[in-house]
């Protein structure tokens, strides 16, 4: 489940904006290249956007903890990929530069309501 929809950007946070976040992190050798990518052959070709709201990580061996690694501290934070095409330099950029000096993303989800003992609804 998706908590966050849209990109304070108002652009789609789904499935294929993560996959692209991942592929792209991955691919410029960024921070989480070796946390989750030293766990894919291929990323482009080994992380799936199943749907809307499911993306699939065929790992290149078991990897019993791999909920420990995607919740490591240096993962991808999430950016609208129309926002990395958009300031990118180059294939060896991709907006890398421009997202240095720049805060954009998803951030946390904001509850709108705390309800006790209830799930906490959050919006983006």
């Amino acid at each position: 489940m998706l908590l966050v929809r849209t990109m304070p950007s108002r652009h789609p946070l789904d499935a294929a904006a993560v996959k692209a976040n991942y592929v792209r992190e991955i691919g410029l050798g960024l921070g989480t290249q070796f946390i989750i990518g030293s766990f894919l052959n291929d990323a482009s070709q080994d992380i799936v956007a199943k749907d809307a709201q499911t993306v699939v990580f065929n790992l290149s061996a078991p990897t019993p903890h791999f909920d420990l690694v995607m919740a490591a501290q240096y993962g991808t934070g999430l950016v609208s990929p129309k926002v990395f095409a958009d300031h990118s330099t180059g294939a060896t950029d991709q907006g890398h530069e421009w997202l240095q000096s720049h805060a954009v993303g998803t951030g946390p989800p904001l509850p709108r309501t705390f309800p006790r003992r209830a799930p906490l609804p959050c919006q983006g």
